[in-house]
């Protein structure tokens, strides 16, 4: 998982791959069927192993909290000491190549899932009273997803821990200047 995090998919060959696990290429293949397939395992792996927060984050009431304690909680993990800086999903990029479509696709139906575990907890601040009823949740939740790849991004690029809760706290101002215009 920390090669292809630290790596992305199209940089890591099959031979660090191997190098990486102690096994021939075709222990490999037997066990995941392709690079592809080692791939996706390893994203499950990230996901249940990073990904919690944003289920403990959005549980959180109100709204505004739960957003704002995403972000902020985002900025632990993207930050954090466990391995490269940033979201290993965010960091894949996109992957251009024809031979990667199979990989690309799958890249982006987790970030939708994520962006779309967002805008159901915005409709939920709708449906609940803390959210008024005029938001448009999609957009908000585009804003707020935007916001966290941007926080991904620039941990990847050596911003600190402080830096990016400065932009915590800025955005928070700004959802609290959204969410309580009612």
């Amino acid at each position: 998982m920390a090669l292809f995090w630290a790596r992305g998919y199209d940089a890591t060959s099959m031979s660090d791959l191997t190098e990486a696990l102690g096994l021939s290429g075709s222990s490999l293949y037997h066990a995941f069927g392709s690079k592809a397939g080692l791939y996706e395992a390893c994203l499950e792996r990230y996901g249940q192993q990073f990904g919690g927060f944003f289920q403990t984050a959005l549980g959180q009431r109100p709204t505004l909290q739960a957003l704002s304690e995403l972000l902020r909680a985002g900025v632990e993990v993207y930050t954090g000491s466990c391995s490269p800086c940033g979201c290993a999903v965010m960091r894949a990029g996109r992957l251009e190549r024809p031979e990667n479509a199979e990989v690309d696709a799958l890249v982006r139906t987790k970030r939708e899932a994520s962006r779309g575990v967002i805008q159901a907890r915005i409709e939920q601040g709708i449906a609940e009273g803390d959210v008024p009823p005029e938001t448009d949740a999609e957009a908000l939740s585009r804003f707020v997803y935007g916001t966290l790849h941007g926080l991904s991004a620039q941990a990847a690029d050596g911003a600190t821990a402080d830096a990016l809760h400065a932009v915590v706290a800025v955005t928070h101002r700004a959802l609290e200047a959204l969410l309580e215009s009612r």
